[in-house]
Order: structure tokens, then C-alpha cells, then sequence
């Protein structure tokens, strides 16, 4: 399960530019989307959030059948950031 986080995370930044920000890759959010798409991850969650600048942003969480997932950012400008990954996300489960 480690090695196919890894491929995806890979596969993700591979497909990024040069890190907008320290620790993070960005890109457009519909070339994301194709790179979490291509990967056959499905969106599990899209809540608004305060991007602490006076506008608000979306945080998506993607996940893949085996459970591992990818939280990216998306800024009111379109721009969508990997924040984090990890594994053990269990789809059609209830919490």
C-alpha cells in the first residue's frame, strides 16, 4: 500500500510545476483534477474554507479504491495546491 501512495504522490508532483509556495506544488485545478482522475481517485469531500485573506477557497479530498488520499487546496484564483496524503481512508464506510 506504501508503493502505490508513493507512485500516486509521485505521479502528482511529477505533473506540478516548480512549488508556488515552500513544501507545496501547484498547478491550475483542472489539470489536478486530470492528474487525480488519470490516478482513479474519486472527490470524498469539497468544504468552503477561509483562506484567511477575506475570500474563501475549497479543500478536496481524493481518494483511491486501496484508501489513500490526497488533500489538495484551491484558491478563489483557481489554483489548486497537494497540501497533504496518507493512507487508510475506507470509502463507503460510516465513521
Amino acid at each position: 500500500m506504501m508503493r502505490a501512495l508513493a507512485l500516486i504522490v509521485a505521479l502528482v508532483m511529477m505533473a506540478l510545476p516548480a512549488p508556488a509556495q515552500e513544501g507545496l506544488r501547484c498547478a491550475p485545478h483542472a489539470a489536478l483534477v486530470g492528474v487525480m482522475q488519470q490516478a482513479g481517485m474519486v472527490i470524498v469531500a469539497s468544504p468552503l474554507v477561509d483562506m484567511r485573506t477575506g475570500s474563501f477557497g475549497q479543500a478536496e479530498v481524493w481518494v483511491s479504491p486501496d484508501g489513500l488520499w490526497v488533500l489538495i487546496a484551491v484558491g478563489p484564483d483557481g489554483l489548486a495546491c497537494a497540501a497533504m496524503s496518507g493512507v487508510g481512508w475506507h470509502l463507503g464506510e460510516a465513521a
